[in-house]
């Protein structure tokens, strides 16, 4: 039968000691001298480690769930079980009271609805489309650095927040590491994803006008 702690990820273990005082009487009972005990013998604590303070579960199911007779087999079952955990205990050294057990109701949590994402009521953009010219470097926060470690910059989108839409320049396009916070870039949409609650505008740098373009030669 599957046993296994419940909604413990360590088990708190205890040091206990036991210590026998006649080892030589114990020893003699497999063998057909048996020695008396007597208070010469010098008593040997032996330490060893217990479980304490711990849930578990045991797992019952019936072979067929839409089997009425394998459901009430199954309570039928779980209250042998309960019989056996709380009156005769299991394991080694129930004498001593390890191994018994007492039933913990089950708190069933309900769950939380289901929130559905709906995507921000921005605009859309396609691949190679330039994005207007008001687009912030922004310092990332951690989960920026973490979701996109390779990344050159990040930046804000208007004034939305970072929390809602996110532009990042990927790691190929090392013109952008010399970006400060602050600084308003233009950007190239390359294309959109979602990461967690965050819409993510994947860019690259805006290509640079020629300020020279235009210009005739004397």
């Amino acid at each position: 039968m599957p046993v296994i702690p419940a909604g413990q990820k360590t088990l708190p273990l205890q040091c206990d000691i036991m210590t026998p005082h006649y080892q030589k009487y114990y020893g003699s009972l497999a063998s057909n001298a048996i020695k008396s005990p007597t208070n010469e013998e010098n008593p040997i604590p032996i330490p060893f480690l217990t479980v304490a303070k711990t849930t578990f579960a045991f797992a019952l199911a019936p072979r067929d769930a839409d089997n009425k007779k394998h459901l009430a087999d199954v309570q039928r079952v779980r209250g042998w079980l309960l019989q056996a955990l709380q009156n005769d205990g299991i394991g080694g050294k129930t004498n001593a009271g390890y191994g018994y057990f007492k039933e913990e109701p089950i708190q069933v949590v309900p769950k939380k609805p289901a929130i559905v994402w709906s995507r921000p009521n921005l605009p859309s953009y396609q691949e190679g489309q330039q994005l207007p010219q008001n687009c912030t470097v922004i310092q990332p926060d951690v989960w920026a650095k973490q979701k996109y470690p390779g990344a050159t910059a990040f930046l804000r989108y208007e004034e939305n927040s970072t929390q809602t839409l996110l532009l990042v320049i990927e790691d190929s396009f090392p013109e952008a590491q010399e970006w400060a916070p602050g600084n308003r870039k233009g950007c190239t949409f390359l294309r959109e994803e979602r990461a967690e609650d965050r819409l993510i505008w994947i860019c690259k740098p805006a290509p640079v006008k020629n300020k020279n373009k235009g210009k005739q030669k004397k």
